[in-house]
């Protein structure tokens, strides 16, 4: 049973703010540049973006060189700091399972190292598919169990974070 929503929104406001609004790692970056590699191919600025599990946002600033962005993350208070730095970015706090963006509301939907963290991934994958247009793009990634198991060392979850 996963841990109640304020307790993941309370873990997630801790770790952005001790990780991601200091510094990013190389999996990020790699991430990023993969990501922004195929929006670079898709030949247009006008795209309709949302992405899932922004965290600080640092990535949906860079993602409005290809449209309009809107960024989703538990991380209530996270959030608000960055739309303080982004106020051309929509953020929106709040468990995305119960949040409504409007079907085929986005023409790229980006959810990077989000699948992990849920508790109920088929859900999320019919979420995201609700919300992306027809012919749309997920650009999704998620850690690599094989890779964590031999060459990572991962401690246990913290209260409040849903690892699988």
């Amino acid at each position: 049973m996963a841990a109640p929503i304020p307790l993941q929104q309370s873990f997630w406001n801790q770790w952005n703010a001790s990780t991601r609004e200091i510094h990013l790692d190389e999996v990020s970056l790699r991430q990023a540049e993969v990501v922004r590699n195929w929006l670079e191919q898709l030949g247009t600025k006008e795209l309709e973006i949302l992405e899932v599990g922004c965290g600080a946002g640092w990535f949906c600033e860079e993602l409005c060189e290809f449209g309009q962005v809107t960024g989703t993350d538990l991380a209530d208070e996270v959030l608000a700091r960055a739309q303080k730095r982004m106020p051309q970015v929509k953020l929106v706090s709040g468990d995305f399972m119960q949040l409504d963006f409007g079907r085929e509301h986005f023409d790229v939907i980006v959810c990077l190292e989000v699948l992990s963290c849920v508790e109920d991934q088929p859900a999320l994958i019919e979420k995201l598919a609700y919300h992306l247009r027809h012919n749309g793009y997920l650009m999704l990634a998620t850690p690599n169990r094989f890779v964590l198991q031999r060459f990572h060392r991962i401690p246990p979850p913290s209260p409040g974070q849903v690892r699988h």
